[in-house]
Order: structure tokens, then sequence, then C-alpha cells
């Protein structure tokens, strides 16, 4: 996605030098659209309580910059594979580019990385550990060099189970 730099004064944001995006947006094109941004957890963090002052500085899709990307609430202790978005600034469509991250409050340790992402389809799941077949995404276009990550919203605090199958027809 770019590049990382942090700082070693006490701004807390560390500067982004975010290259173009490869043309994978909604269009299939550099500009961001349908592009989201979001912190992956890939160790557990420290941080004790949820951190709820994490900003992001981004040009939307359709080029306006200076945009503030916010995100609710990063939990306590994210466990590996943990992904928060960033909400976008009003009617924002997409990132086509990141220009700063403040992590206003320390995640204390861990590791933490910067995503950007597109959503290809989404389905409920309104009770836990009860089969349900969906199909979903026909006409869904994977672009050249894609990685497809599936992602799951629990619904309660308690374990539950994850069972997919992913087909990809090629035309």
């Amino acid at each position: 996605m770019g590049t990382v730099r942090h700082r070693d004064d006490d701004d807390d944001r560390p500067t982004v030098n975010s290259v173009t995006w490869p043309a994978r947006d909604d269009d299939g094109a550099t500009s961001g659209k349908g592009v989201q941004i979001g912190i992956l957890s890939s160790v557990v963090t420290g941080n004790a309580g949820a951190v709820t002052n994490t900003t992001l500085t981004y040009t939307a899709s359709d080029g306006t910059g200076s945009r503030t990307g916010t995100m609710a609430s990063f939990p306590a202790t994210a466990q590996p594979g943990t992904i928060i978005p960033f909400a976008l600034q009003g009617s924002d469509l997409g990132v086509q580019s990141v220009q700063s991250v403040t992590l206003g409050t320390s995640y204390v340790s861990g590791t933490i990385h910067l995503i950007a992402y597109r959503i290809l389809t989404m389905s409920p799941a309104a009770t836990a550990n009860l089969s349900t077949a969906v199909q979903l995404g026909r006409g869904i276009k994977l672009w050249s060099g894609s990685t497809v990550l599936t992602g799951y919203i629990a619904s309660t605090t308690t374990a539950t189970n994850l069972t997919s199958t992913v087909s990809i027809e090629v035309r």
C-alpha cells in the first residue's frame, strides 16, 4: 500500500507515502472508488481498553483531499485477524490515497497494519452456529492479481464456528 513512517517527536501521526493503487477499484481503475481502509491486527495488541481516537487523512476517490476517516473503537487486546474499518467522511465512495494516520492512544504492543480493501459481497448470518446456504456474488469482477479475504463479523463474544466454500469462475 505504501510506506508508513513514524516520526520520533510527540506527534503520533505517522506520514504515509501512499502509492497509486493497482487498477482494482470498483471500476477496475486507480481512482479508489469502493476502496476502504482499515487496521489489521496480526499480533495481539496490548491496549487495556478500547482506543477511540484513531483517525486517517486521505484523498477521496473523486480527488477531494484533506478528508478525515474515523474509527469508532479499536478493541482492547485485538486478536490476530481482527480488522477494524475507518468510516469515511460524508458521502465519500472510496479512498484514492492516504496521507496520514493518527494513533491518538497507544496500542502498547502487538503488530498492526494499515490495509486497503474492497468489499465484494456481504451476507447476513442471523444465528450463530446455524448452517445457512447462500449463493453470492455472481458477476463480481476480480481484477488480475487480487487477493480474496473472507471476513466475519461476530454477533456474540462467545466462540462461534465459521465454515465457507468459495468458488471462482473464470470467464
